[in-house]
C-alpha cells in the first residue's frame, strides 16, 4: 500500500532474517515510479563484491564519509557481520554456561571411574596375588587396569553418541521455540565427536592411575590373606 493506493506486485524471493520484523524489499527505482517521488524512503541495503569483515567495514566507512560529505543526515549503519556478531552475543552466556556444566560432568565422570576401578581392584586382590605369584610384572598389571578403563570409557562414548544426537534435537527445538519461535537446525560436529573421545580417553588413564598403583602396591602375602 502506498500513498493509500493498494498495488500488486510480483515476489522475486523470500529470505529468512532472524531477529528481525517481517518486511518487503523492492529497488528503488521501482518504489520512485510507483510512489511518484524520490523521498518516500528512510533506509538502504547495500550488497558488496566482497564478504569479509575488513572490506565491508571499509566501504560502510566510505559510505558514511560520502552521505556526510553530502550533508545527508545517517542515523544509524549496521553490517551483516556487525549484526551476526549482535546475534552470536545473545547466545555466547548460554554456551559458556552449557560448556562449564560439560566440564563438571567430566570431572565427576573421572571421579566415578575411578571409584569403580578401586572398586574392581579392591574386588580383584586374590586374583592380583596369583598374577604376582607367577611372575606377572607391576607394569603388566598396570597396563590391564589402564585397559580396563580405557573399554568402559568407549562404551561409555559409544552410549553417548547414541544419546547425544536426540537429546541435541530436542534441546535445539526448545530452546529455538523460546528465542525465535522457530526450532535451530541440528548441526553435528564431527571435530567435537572426536574431541570428546579424547578427552574420555584421556580421563579414563587419569581415573585408573590410582587404583593401579594401589594393585602394584600390593604383596603376594596381603593378596592371598584378604
Amino acid at each position: 500500500n502506498i500513498s493509500g493506493s493498494p498495488l500488486r506486485l510480483k515476489i522475486a524471493g523470500i529470505a529468512r532474517q532472524k531477529m528481525a520484523g517481517k518486511m518487503a524489499y523492492i529497488f528503488a527505482s521501482t518504489y520512485q515510479a510507483l510512489a511518484d517521488h524520490e523521498r518516500g524512503y528512510k533506509s538502504w541495503r547495500i550488497s558488496t563484491s566482497q564478504h569479509n569483515e575488513k572490506f565491508i567495514e571499509a566501504i560502510k566507512n566510505k559510505i558514511e564519509a560520502a552521505l556526510n560529505a553530502a550533508q545527508i543526515p545517517v542515523n544509524y549503519t549496521i553490517t551483516e557481520t556487525r549484526l551476526r556478531h549482535e546475534i552470536d552475543g545473545h547466545f555466547t552466556l548460554l554456551v559458556n554456561a552449557l560448556g562449564f556444566i560439560s566440564l563438571l560432568m567430566a570431572v565427576t565422570g573421572v571421579f566415578a571411574l575411578a571409584s569403580v576401578m578401586s572398586i574392581h581392584v579392591t574386588e580383584r586382590t586374590r586374583e592380583i596375588g596369583i598374577m604376582r605369584s607367577i611372575g606377572a610384572s607391576s607394569s603388566l598389571i598396570v597396563r590391564n587396569i589402564i585397559i580396563e578403563g580405557i573399554f568402559i570409557s568407549l562404551i561409555s562414548w559409544i552410549m553417548a553418541l547414541a544419546l547425544c544426537i536426540p537429546l541435541s534435537k530436542i534441546a535445539s527445538n526448545y530452546i529455538g521455540q523460546i528465542v525465535f519461535d522457530e526450532a535451530f537446525p541440528l548441526a553435528i560436529s564431527g571435530a567435537a565427536i572426536w574431541t570428546w573421545l579424547l578427552v574420555a580417553t584421556a580421563g579414563a588413564i587419569l581415573a585408573s592411575l590410582y587404583p593401579a598403583r594401589k594393585a602394584v602396591n600390593l604383596n603376594i602375602r596381603e593378596c592371598f590373606s584378604y
